[in-house]
């Protein structure tokens, strides 16, 4: 996610705010799993020297849910956490095939 000088966007941590500090203040983490999680990611480091993303390990220890992190590296990335399908209107398709299309392009899960 941080790119090095001479690159286009943010250049170091600051700039950026980590993944775990969104879902904090979001209200969808507690500081106390963010930190526990974090201990865990080192741990593996230090074993395996494989770091772990934290998006992986606060799903496999289940504290928070797959929907708050993909809406958190939205923002952490500021992308719109609506897909484009979802943001295109039904006006923009074919009145006859607007419900094929639909379905189409939404997302099985989404509907």
């Amino acid at each position: 996610m941080f790119i090095k000088e001479g690159g286009q966007g943010p250049a170091n941590r600051q700039e950026t705010e980590l993944v775990g500090e969104i879902l904090i203040r979001r209200g969808q983490l507690r500081r106390f799993q963010l930190e526990f999680l974090l201990q865990v990611q080192q741990a593996y480091l230090g074993q395996s020297r494989k770091r772990i993303p934290i998006g992986q390990l606060l799903l496999e220890h289940r504290a928070t849910q797959k929907k708050s992190l993909r809406e958190a590296l939205c923002l952490q990335s500021e992308l719109p956490a609506e897909s484009i399908t979802q943001i295109l209107s039904v006006s923009d398709f074919d009145s006859e095939n607007e419900n094929e299309n639909l379905t189409k392009l939404i997302p099985q899960d989404d509907l």
